[in-house]
């Protein structure tokens, strides 16, 4: 059995101010979409048109399993490198305006990221003032 939700009473807009955007986490990826991303105006599911329909459903027998379908594809720009077997996303140039994509890193990998730029800028500066020692000695020397 398939659920959604609509309106036969209102447009769209009636109810962007009353929804929050939809967060989807795949991994370390959080895949964000505004209302405006979801909802559809004069749609026709089951031969009825309804003013206003809410893409997002459930299916009550999935067991766990979540199909991102077109309402999710369509805000975001997929290709798939089968070389690879990876799936990559990017914001939409179509898509509503609050539709993102944030990379969320783990603590250690943050850690890792600042002590690599300590430990640089530590040989940059050791690297520096052993040149300038060496120069001044060299030039200064008789």
């Amino acid at each position: 059995m398939y659920g959604y939700c609509y309106s036969n009473s209102h447009y769209c807009d009636y109810f962007e101010n009353y929804m929050e955007p939809i967060t989807i986490r795949l991994k370390n990826n959080l895949y964000t979409i505004p209302p405006q991303g979801y909802m559809l105006n004069n749609t026709q599911i089951g031969g009825v048109t309804h003013k206003c329909t809410i893409m997002v459903g459930y299916l009550s027998d999935s067991q766990g399993i979540y199909i991102l379908g077109d309402t999710f594809l369509r805000n975001f720009y997929t290709t798939f490198d089968l070389t690879n077997n990876q799936v990559q996303l990017s914001v939409s140039l179509n898509a509503p305006k609050g539709t993102r994509v944030y990379s969320e890193k783990p603590g250690w990998q943050i850690f890792l990221y600042f002590l690599s730029a300590v430990v640089a800028f530590s040989l940059f500066c050791i690297a520096f003032c052993f040149t300038r020692r060496w120069c001044s000695r060299k030039w200064n020397a008789p």
